[in-house]
């Protein structure tokens, strides 16, 4: 889950894969089956169009992006898609569905609301 998450980060967009995982490959991050096993799992990812969009060129895209919370913790959000006053937050899980990911999701989407982003999702 962690290197899918590390890789992700790293493309912005669909064009960016091959070059993000070869060199992930290149500098010993991944190794031949691991590759296979990531570039499986974005192809898969690439069928769904919602997914697909996420990494188009309709979108100024930010990734790792921090947060400061009300409470003064600082988290990174995954990705955040912007048009104009629109914002789109995405943030990867691996795993379980759990509760608390949902949360998260939500905090990270009222803090963008109170940054004047009129549409978020």
């Amino acid at each position: 889950g962690v290197l899918v998450h590390e890789l992700l980060s790293q493309i912005i967009r669909v064009e960016d894969a091959d070059r993000v995982f070869a060199k992930a490959m290149s500098s010993g991050v991944i190794n031949a089956d691991e590759l296979k096993e990531v570039t499986q799992i974005f192809t898969g990812m690439m069928e769904t169009e919602q997914v697909r969009n996420w990494f188009s060129t309709s979108w100024d895209i930010r990734t790792e992006v921090p947060v400061l919370l009300p409470d003064g913790k600082e988290h990174r959000i995954d990705r955040i898609l912007i048009q104009g006053k629109r914002a789109v937050v995405i943030d990867f899980k691996t795993g379980d569905k759990r509760k608390d990911d949902e949360a998260q999701v939500m905090n990270y989407m009222n803090i963008l609301r109170e940054m004047n982003f009129l549409e978020v999702e």
